[in-house]
């Protein structure tokens, strides 16, 4: 458990520095603190607290899957910026209570779902690569997509992509300046961002 500590902006920060493999990140309501964690019993992380954030750490397993899936539970409290860096695979993320606003990807995401709840204001999804992703939203809320490298196989809200280079896409609502997402990707591989 990590307590809630005084968030003068009411956001908080979970990063995971070192990768990540079979998890779960879920936004829960009845929590009285920041986060709590389900970790298992081997190859535990460690977690590090300051102040507004909370840095994920895992032990390298090199190409070893983590023997035990793990579960993040956050409050709904608090506005969250999630960073993922060094790789993350297996990632099943309900962030439809959330106010998420931001997620930054480093070091490429693989397998992995996400669903998004409905934006407060502009927020941004920001990574490097995806291969087989899904990220599903509220229906209504518009988005554009931007993959500035390549796409293979993306589909958006139906639109579908074969291959190609760069390619912007977006909602006929979306204003920067509204809530809605803002999706950028350097390549997107059997990447689908879809309304649930």
């Amino acid at each position: 458990m990590v307590p809630m500590p005084e968030l003068p902006d009411r956001i908080a920060t979970l990063a995971f520095a070192h990768g990540a493999d079979r998890f779960m990140i879920v936004g829960r309501h009845s929590l009285r603190s920041l986060m709590e964690a389900e970790i298992g019993q081997r190859r535990k992380p460690t977690l590090h607290l300051n102040a507004d954030r909370v840095d994920v750490d895992y032990p390298h397993t090199g190409i070893l899957r983590r023997p035990e899936p793990a579960a993040f539970h956050l409050s709904t409290r608090v506005g969250w910026r999630l960073e993922l860096v060094g790789g993350v695979h297996d990632l099943r993320a309900d962030l439809s209570e959330l106010d998420v606003h931001t997620v930054t990807v480093d070091g490429g995401m693989t397998e992995s779902a996400i669903e998004l709840g409905d934006p407060k204001g502009a927020r941004t999804f920001t990574a490097d690569h995806l291969s087989h992703v899904e990220i599903r939203r509220p229906p209504d809320v518009p988005v554009r997509v931007v993959v500035t490298r390549s796409a293979a196989h993306l589909r958006v809200d139906g639109r579908h992509l074969g291959h190609t280079a760069e390619v912007e896409l977006q909602s006929q609502a979306y204003d920067l300046h509204f809530p809605g997402y803002t999706f950028t990707f350097r390549r997107a591989d059997r990447v689908t961002i879809a309304t649930t």
